[in-house]
């Protein structure tokens, strides 16, 4: 009778393992889908005016479901003709996440001639970045200042992000594209082959699938009371997080990186104009974890802020099944930090570096 129940054990364990695997994995296929079906055209900022970020808005179905979910910023790479586009060493295209033609030319073209024409071959798939230089001998610099002359430009497609990979129709509009500008140039252009590129692409997806986790630490109420927002407000602010426009609270390295945040568990946002008059039953700190370097460091960061937090509402510190979090269960979350930042270093992406920004953003 003890093997039986031992071996029905086992049987369950296996069954609830497969259910949980298979809803992942259905999750990832509808999210593509309907992002695929309501997304908007990408931008490609060497066409576009200087924008400033945007976050994600929440839909009607968003508002629906647990706010524990990741509030992700866009951060495609601002680039073109764009005053504020990034200096040349932030951006480095190259083999790992990005299909990248080189076109080259006897006479030199200016930023503006450039613009214009790659204005009559719109592209609008994954997100285009285009670099030049001046010679051969010169560094490679994002086409900035529209007087500025180039002899060579390099046009790079990002394969893959957290919508999915390139398909091959965005790999091939991409390299009609190219051509058509190489053309009106009289350029030559260079372009690496696509069937290669398209592998590289579901190989990304695959790899952003292993490693893209967010670890979510609660807050809650001991009693299923509520706590007014503006003691959570004053107690986090003075811990180091600020408030931002959309309604999560941030903690940043240097008020720029961002290393881990805080939301609402309930529907409405953290609004700076309206915290006053909320209260709330508990708040969820987050943590991106392909995005930030030294994770497992800022978890602990993370998990200690939770643990103060919670000390001073009296309230409780637990996961997603509202199972207290002990230091053992901490030290299990770090031992899957490991593995995960271990499989990015062996991919050549490492957590929080620009490739990785670029990789696991929307």
């Amino acid at each position: 009778m003890g093997d039986l129940t031992s071996s029905l054990v086992v049987l369950g364990a296996i069954v609830v393992a497969g259910v949980y695997a298979f809803n992942r994995i259905q999750e990832r296929k509808y999210r593509r889908e309907a992002e695929h079906a309501f997304r908007q055209p990408e931008q490609d900022a060497l066409l576009d005016e200087p924008t400033v970020t945007r976050v994600k808005q929440r839909s009607q179905s968003d508002a629906e479901a647990p706010t524990s979910s990741p509030i992700v910023k866009s951060n495609e790479p601002t680039l073109g003709l764009d005053p504020v586009a990034s200096p040349a060493s932030s951006f480095k295209p190259g083999e790992l996440i990005d299909f990248v033609a080189h076109l080259r030319g006897d006479e030199l073209r200016t930023g503006k001639v450039l613009k214009d024409t790659v204005a009559r071959f719109r592209y609008t798939g994954k997100p285009v970045r285009w670099l030049g230089r001046a010679h051969a001998a010169g560094e490679w610099v994002d086409v900035v200042g529209p007087e500025q002359n180039f002899g060579e430009f390099k046009a790079a497609l990002q394969l893959a992000n957290r919508s999915g990979p390139a398909s091959e129709l965005d790999i091939a509009g991409f390299v009609g594209m190219v051509k058509n500008v190489a053309a009106e140039l009289k350029y030559q252009a260079a372009l690496p082959d696509e069937r290669t590129a398209m592998q590289r692409a579901e190989q990304l997806d695959q790899f952003c699938a292993e490693v893209d986790v967010l670890i979510g630490v609660n807050v809650i109420s001991t009693d299923g009371g509520s706590f007014p927002v503006t003691k959570i407000r004053a107690l986090v602010e003075a811990d180091g997080m600020s408030l931002e426009p959309d309604g999560a609270f941030r903690m940043r390295n240097g008020n720029v990186t961002e290393l881990f945040s805080m939301v609402n568990q309930e529907k409405r946002a953290f609004l700076s104009g309206e915290t006053k008059q909320m209260s709330t039953t508990g708040v969820t700190f987050l943590l991106d974890v392909p995005r930030t370097a030294n994770g497992s460091a800022v978890f602990d960061r993370m998990a200690a802020a939770a643990r103060r937090l919670s000390g001073a509402l009296q309230a409780r510190v637990v996961d997603d099944n509202r199972v207290p979090l002990t230091e053992t269960e901490l030290k299990r979350i770090r031992s899957q930090l490991e593995v995960i930042y271990a499989r990015m270093a062996r991919e050549g992406i490492m957590a929080g570096s620009p490739d990785a920004m670029r990789l696991f953003s929307e």
